[in-house]
């Protein structure tokens, strides 16, 4: 079991080049809990939640302070299964969440965004197989949902889009502290735009080093 909590206070600073006015963030509390262990002789389950939550900003203009709203508060939950399925084998399903509670204007310097209230929820699996000593094949499947209010008013959260993805990482360990990794994805779905289903997919493929002192 795991507790934490931090405190972030940002400094103002003056956003705008040949502006007077000045932004002042307003300051972060995050609140972290989380759960680990095993449920089996072969199996590690893992649970964690965030809540953060942050003040409203203030914007001085000719030596006034004028209280703006910010980013709001967000609830960030993580749960993830991990079954062994032998030597140099295991699957893993996990989810996630993610919840903007409060709509919010937040001020920029080309005028004011809306930040209305939000979710986001994803599912996935991933299986790591050990083809050799050196060398982990990870295929890996991952659907998300993603969901917002049309406006900073209480309307119900309405679809923004869905997406399929799916890929595999080949990953050759190099020496003991670093290794080769190479990743391969698809994505398909779609995003709502106007109250139309709009279709995207593409490829990704990536290289990096990977460092682990």
């Amino acid at each position: 079991l795991g507790l934490g909590a931090t405190f972030k206070q940002p400094m103002g600073y003056q956003p705008v080049l040949g502006e007077t006015s000045q932004l002042r963030p307003g300051g972060e509390v995050r609140v972290r809990a989380g759960l680990e262990g095993p449920v089996a002789r072969r199996t590690y389950l893992r649970a964690a939640a965030i809540w953060a939550g942050t003040s409203k900003d203030r914007i001085g203009v000719g030596g006034v302070d004028a209280t703006q709203n910010g980013v709001g508060s967000r609830l960030i939950t993580y749960l993830s299964l991990n079954q062994g399925l032998g030597a140099a084998k295991s699957f893993t399903l996990y989810g996630f969440d993610v919840l903007r509670g409060q709509p919010q204007l937040e001020q920029t310097a080309v005028g004011a965004a809306v930040l209305p209230r939000g979710n986001l929820l994803a599912m996935g699996a991933r299986l790591d197989l050990g083809l050799a000593p050196k060398t982990t094949v990870s295929p890996r499947a991952e659907w998300r949902s993603s969901a917002a209010a049309p406006d900073t008013s209480g309307a119900p959260l309405q679809q923004l889009g869905v997406s399929l993805r799916l890929g595999a990482d080949v990953r050759q360990r190099m020496s003991r502290a670093t290794s080769l990794v190479l990743q391969g994805g698809w994505t398909s779905g779609h995003v709502v735009q106007a109250g139309q289903q709009v279709s995207l997919s593409g490829y990704r493929l990536a290289l990096h080093l990977e460092l682990a002192p």
